[in-house]
């Protein structure tokens, strides 16, 4: 027989599941909501927490708010859209809080409100899309990484939506297709992935570029492999395969971030580790002396080198974060590292305190990541001085934040 209990929910947990105690243990309740009073029925039980599924609402939460998608619930894409949008931002704020408490074991860390867009819908540039069982394209998530079929998403740009709602597609022995678009110049593209690397037959009546990958390749259909965006006023070409945020808006509040902690100087050579196709460091390029940078994608490498044009003392290293870093000599003035999910790690860390900068912005696509990496930029000789979370993902648990650490002076 299932076990129902009642519980008065409290928090938002990384991950986007509202959180209460029972019997002395933590319990995950999906689609709650702080404040709320809830009967839930517990699905799996640990000696430590519990999860479980959502039955009644007895005392709703004064934030929650019907979720505009029909899809919110089943899709796993989104899970915030039962709170209302400043409810969303304080539960980041806090979730950030509580990460760099219990992870990053800081006491007493103040963590500035996070950064919110005016229009939190219609904002995603690009979208992954998979074959559902009912024959619609769908998106893959939740634990179980399951596609979801969808006739429409509230977070589509209207861009995107307006090629989804053009697709017109079997799905049998399609992988993924992936849409992407430029926010500014109003570019589409296709990215095609089919079982047996066939190519799909095509008409198009928008401007659009259509692609098949092949693995780490890409055949061309029609049109070019890359887009044009425009990010603080400067165009940026993305190729197919090259990383780039999927908030175009939030983007470039995260540059304007990091260029504002930097503080550049005329005669400052930058550190860009993690750079992309280099939207953040080449942004404010003209107040520098020179862009050093590190990137691992090979298409990212060639679209930084494309958008640093003919500024004279731009360069790239090819490779991992570490690897990057051991091949770079002379010290920098200041730096902005953006490391993967792994984070930067003891050495690497050691690495930017052997170049030098007097300060670096350290932006995170989650705060466990900048978490992990306290312990290693302490022990480096960088101190924290700030921090600043952003919502590049309304509606989803995610939260962004960019970091100020300044060296240490004997």
């Amino acid at each position: 027989m299932s076990k129902h209990i009642e519980l008065d929910m409290t928090a938002i947990a990384h991950g986007g599941e509202a959180l209460g105690r029972h019997a002395g243990r933590v319990v995950f309740v999906p689609y709650a909501a702080p404040g709320e009073r809830v009967i839930v029925e517990l699905v799996e039980e640990k000696e430590r927490w519990a999860r479980a599924r959502l039955i009644e609402i007895i005392r709703p939460s004064v934030h929650r708010v019907e979720p505009p998608c029909p899809h919110f619930g089943v899709c796993q894409g989104c899970q915030l859209q039962h709170l209302a949008y400043p409810a969303q931002l304080e539960a980041k704020r806090e979730i950030v809080q509580d990460q760099l408490t219990r992870l990053g074991h800081l006491s007493n860390v103040t963590v500035r409100d996070v950064i919110g867009m005016t229009e939190p819908w219609q904002y995603r540039n690009q979208a992954q899309l998979y074959a559902a069982e009912d024959g619609r394209l769908g998106i893959k998530g939740g634990a179980t990484q399951q596609v979801a079929g969808i006739d429409a998403c509230p977070l589509f740009h209207p861009l995107i939506d307006e090629l989804f709602s053009a697709l017109d597609l079997d799905v049998e022995d399609l992988h993924r297709v992936s849409l992407r678009a430029s926010v500014q110049t109003e570019e589409h593209m296709l990215i095609f992935e089919t079982v047996g690397n066939w190519a799909p037959e095509l008409m198009a009546d928008i401007p659009i570029s259509c692609l098949l990958r092949l693995g780490d390749d890409i055949e061309v259909l029609f049109g070019d492999d890359w887009i044009w965006e425009v990010v603080a006023g400067r165009p940026f070409r993305i190729s197919a395969l090259s990383p780039f945020p999927a908030n175009t808006e939030m983007a470039g509040q995260s540059a304007s971030i990091v260029r504002d902690y930097l503080s550049p100087k005329k005669d400052d050579i930058l550190l860009d580790a993690g750079c992309g196709v280099g939207f953040i460091g080449l942004s404010f390029s003209d107040e520098l002396a020179g862009v050093l940078a590190i990137e691992d994608n090979g298409w990212a490498v060639a679209d930084f080198m494309a958008n640093a044009g003919d500024m004279p003392n731009a360069g790239i290293v090819q490779g991992s974060i570490f690897d990057g870093l051991t091949q770079i000599e002379d010290p920098v003035d200041i730096a902005v590292v953006t490391p993967s999910r792994t984070g930067l790690g003891r050495e690497s860390a050691s690495e930017i305190a052997r170049l030098a900068p007097r300060h670096v912005a350290y932006v995170a696509s989650d705060p466990a990541i900048l978490a992990r990496d306290v312990p290693n930029m302490t022990a480096a000789g960088y101190r924290l001085i700030d921090m600043q979370p952003l919502d590049m993902l309304p509606q989803t648990y995610q939260v962004h934040l960019v970091a100020l650490w300044e060296q240490e002076t004997l």
